[in-house]
């Protein structure tokens, strides 16, 4: 969740509260005042949360023994119940899934019924071992400067498995969502359910807007690839399931077009 600070050639300044790995519960973030993203979840005891991260059907062509399913040891988080209905928030539900994600006592729906309605209140597991791990200022920092070509940049922030630099690193992106954990911030096809999810991945536009900047230069083509076009298709992935194929880009440009049907309130 923090926000990388610098890169090689410039120093980039972003107005957020601070969030300390140590200790992310008492941070601006996350204490439950008026000004925060709510509260962490009551503290619910249980043992070490093992979550289980979806590979992408795209990346696994590439890999000799492919896995369809990544388990990554998360350590014991420090809440896990529902976020304090007194805080921002706290009365807002979640509505489809939880997917995959069965830690935190809600029955999953499965990949195949992505869009159950499935109303219940939002819970978090604030996690300082995986943010401690991989979400601190020196592992956004050393994505930015110390990889040159957008394919490993982004391979280290988003664990690729294609590559062997990600080997046992789940990625800053992924950090945070295991790191806030609970359902459904855990839980990758439904996490936008949590609205930390919207500082969250503004955050992975910060870092790769960064490192665009920086004096790499990859962005400009250097690796080769066709322009973009309205008939370019996207792999929706997991997100979509079985349920969604690739779809062309002029079928995602609307919320309320194509397959979607939302608006941001």
């Amino acid at each position: 969740m923090s926000f990388g600070p610098s890169s090689k050639s410039c120093v980039t300044t972003v107005a957020t509260p601070g969030l300390d790995a140590a200790k992310p519960q008492d941070s601006e973030v996350f204490n439950g005042d008026p000004y925060s993203m709510g509260s962490n979840g009551a503290f619910e005891p249980r043992g070490e949360v093992v979550f289980t991260i979806p590979l992408p059907s795209s990346f696994l062509s590439s890999l000799p023994n492919p896995q369809t399913n990544v388990s990554v040891p998360a350590g014991s988080g420090t809440g896990g119940g529902c976020i304090s209905s007194e805080g921002p928030f706290g009365r807002q539900q979640a509505h489809l899934g939880p997917t995959i994600l069965g830690a935190y006592g809600s029955i999953p729906t499965g990949p195949n019924n992505l869009f159950k309605y499935n109303p219940r209140c939002i819970k978090r597991d604030l996690n300082p071992y995986i943010m401690n791990k991989y979400t601190t200022y020196r592992n956004i920092t050393q994505a930015i400067t110390n990889y040159t070509t957008v394919g490993e940049f982004q391979a280290v922030v988003q664990s690729d498995s294609r590559y062997r630099l990600t080997i046992g690193n789940i990625g800053v992106h992924a950090g945070g969502h295991v790191g806030v954990g609970g359902d459904p911030m855990a839980d990758q096809p439904s996490t936008p359910g949590d609205p930390i999810w919207f500082l969250h991945h503004a955050n992975q536009a910060v870092q790769k807007r960064t490192w665009t900047v920086a004096d790499t230069g990859t962005i400009l083509n250097f690796v080769p690839s066709p322009n973009t076009t309205l008939d370019t298709t996207v792999d929706l992935a997991y997100i979509g399931g079985s349920l969604s194929p690739p779809l062309p880009v002029r079928d995602l440009l609307s919320t309320v077009g194509g397959p979607f049907c939302y608006k941001y309130v």
